[in-house]
């Protein structure tokens, strides 16, 4: 019996090796792309707290106005 993924690899025999190739490239796409991911998310998380500083906004602060939010929004 011989079983196709993605019409190209085998899964039993000698191609399986080409599997796993694939497999690990998949893995370092996904790997840089939660790299970006990251850093996009520190760069906003950056930017977030220059703003709330030139407005005199403290992180307590906005936390605090966070979890009322969110309790108000569970009710």
């Amino acid at each position: 019996m011989d079983w196709q993924v993605r019409g190209e690899f085998s899964l039993l025999g000698r191609e399986h090796l080409n599997l796993r190739d694939y497999v690990c490239k998949t893995h370092d796409q996904v790997s840089s792309w939660i790299n970006e991911l990251i850093c996009a998310l520190k760069e906003a998380a950056s930017r977030l707290q220059a703003v709330l500083a030139a407005e005199g906004i403290s992180e307590d602060e906005l936390l605090k106005d966070f979890k009322q939010w969110r309790g108000s929004k569970r009710k």
